[in-house]
């Protein structure tokens, strides 16, 4: 589901947002279906390598969520075994034809 809010209150996105959009370009993260502790994991550490920027989890996790919201992150539908246990992590990709449509509009979204 993601961060509600985001589709109301973001016509351009932040840096940080874009990064963790820009960051799959060219990895396993591009395509694939991911864990997104395995891809903050990976994000976080090559942010700091790159930019020299340390991000913290909470952070990461909150533009994660955005982006979720904005549909430009893809989320798969819970598995569950009742309504109140969820049997497997919920995994996410790169939604690329909002993507693409983003990059084309200069960044804005509406």
């Amino acid at each position: 589901m993601g961060a509600a809010y985001a589709k109301k209150k973001f016509k351009t996105l932040r840096h940080d947002h874009e990064w963790i959009l820009d960051y799959t370009v060219g990895t396993n993260f591009r395509d694939e279906w991911y864990v997104k502790k395995d891809y903050r994991a990976y994000f976080l550490d090559k942010l700091k390598k790159t930019r020299g920027i340390k991000m913290s989890i909470d952070a990461f996790n909150a533009r994660h969520s955005e982006l979720v919201g904005l549909e430009l992150i893809e989320k798969s539908p819970e598995e569950k075994d009742n309504p109140l246990h969820t049997t497997k992590s919920p995994e996410y990709r790169i939604n690329w034809e909002n993507y693409k449509a983003f990059r084309k509009r200069g960044g804005l979204h509406f």
